[in-house]
């Protein structure tokens, strides 16, 4: 009966090790892969500046060789996104947003984003499959939901064919009084996976073609990122997939309905609201990412006081007349004092203005958490950094035009 037991417990000992050992060997790869990942895009964003350089009277190549740096800064920006991510779900950190939540659009938004992409392989991004799909404003966590969208369809798009198809549908499965329940699919007409591979493609760090980096770039993290937020939010991810066939991934999903939405004043109102000639209060510790706010700001016709910090921000504000400025723009991480107790400060004053203008973050924490962090220390929207204008642009809209 020992020996019985003996065995036992030197087999789990020895899988428990061999377990180790493999998860061991996947994070030493996994960190090959990142090293590989990031200095190239990295080198191409160097080398193309380099190249830019020589072409300061050729506006056309300048612009050619812009867009490739674009292109490959966007890709950094997608691991680094990942990495980070992951590292949060493994803490158990995730914290789903309940957010209003208009599902057909964040599903075509992930579409329009993706497009230039697949484009790049002449494949195709079907939704024609959506056409009926028309479910009720939603209770839900957009950027969760994002995440899920973008990663599996930039999958699909990865794992492709040349020419190859990408089929994305939704469909209402219940919808009751208070509640919908959703089912989504997205199907390619790519490479597929292995039956050996599927066993394991929800483990961080895992690639079946990860050997060929330069083909199939990425971290590996994309599927284990998807299969946590869709557990948490009560769903379920199955795959079908065959070698040479394709892939179809596919989620249900139940959402409160949003029955306040019509209460809600966040919709723009229907008169003409314009940013050009508005005056703008914006705090910003970093130098270049001054000089960046300030060139968008201004190409937008608005005039701006940029400050160095929280403390310069509350200054400026108190000695401001009421109603000089529309609105407030705010970094987080910042030195005398951080974007939330400056927020917190200004919505305190006594005067008629410091309620009610707008204040939006502008920063680089890009979590759920500091989206919450933003909304109790008074702030009206949170914009991640890198700025996207059109963003920044649709969101001060819609900030004064609710005023």
């Amino acid at each position: 009966m020992a020996l019985e037991e003996n065995k036992k417990i030197n087999r789990k000992i020895s899988e428990a090790r061999q377990a180790a050992e493999q998860a061991s060997r996947s994070k030493t790869q996994f960190l090959a892969n990142m090293s590989h990942d990031i200095r190239t895009p990295m080198n191409g964003i160097i080398g193309m500046l380099n190249i830019a350089d020589r072409y300061v009277d050729n506006p056309d190549e300048v612009k050619k060789y812009h867009q490739k740096i674009r292109m490959a800064s966007e890709y950094l920006l997608s691991l680094i996104n990942d990495v980070l991510d992951m590292r949060k779900i493994d803490q158990k950190d995730i914290m789903l947003l309940e957010e209003s939540v208009n599902l057909r659009d964040v599903i075509e938004n992930c579409r329009d984003i993706l497009e230039a992409k697949a484009g790049e392989q002449e494949i195709t991004l079907d939704t024609t499959g959506m056409a009926e799909f028309n479910p009720p404003q939603l209770m839900a966590s957009e950027v969760h939901l994002r995440q899920i969208f973008m990663n599996i369809i930039s999958n699909a798009i990865k794992y492709n064919k040349y020419g190859g198809k990408i089929f994305i549908q939704a469909i209402v499965l219940e919808q009751t009084e208070d509640k919908v329940t959703c089912r989504f699919s997205v199907t390619d007409t790519g490479i597929g996976m292995s039956e050996d591979f599927q066993k394991q493609m929800f483990e961080p760090f895992t690639q079946e073609h990860g050997e060929n980096r330069s083909e199939f770039k990425g971290t590996g993290l994309g599927l284990s990122i998807v299969k946590r937020i869709i557990e948490e939010m009560g769903g379920e991810i199955r795959v079908e997939s065959e070698l040479d066939i394709g892939t179809k991934f596919s989620w249900d999903l139940t959402f409160p309905i949003d029955k306040a939405i019509n209460e809600r004043a966040e919709n723009i109102p229907d008169r003409i609201v314009t940013l050009r000639g508005i005056r703008v209060l914006a705090a910003e510790d970093n130098s270049l990412n001054s000089e960046i706010l300030k060139f968008i700001l201004e190409d937008m016709g608005i005039n701006v006081n940029l400050v160095e910090n929280g403390e310069l921000a509350v200054k400026a504000f108190q000695e401001s007349r009421p109603g000089e400025y529309a609105m407030i723009l705010m970094d987080i991480m910042m030195p005398v004092m951080d974007g939330y107790e400056a927020s917190r400060i200004i919505r305190n004053m006594k005067r008629p203005d410091a309620a009610k203008i707008p204040i939006i973050a502008l920063t680089a924490n890009a979590f759920a958490e500091d989206i919450v962090r933003s909304s109790e220390a008074g702030m009206d929207a949170h914009i991640t950094k890198p700025i996207d204008e059109n963003k920044l642009k649709e969101c001060m809209l819609r900030l004064l035009a609710s005023r």
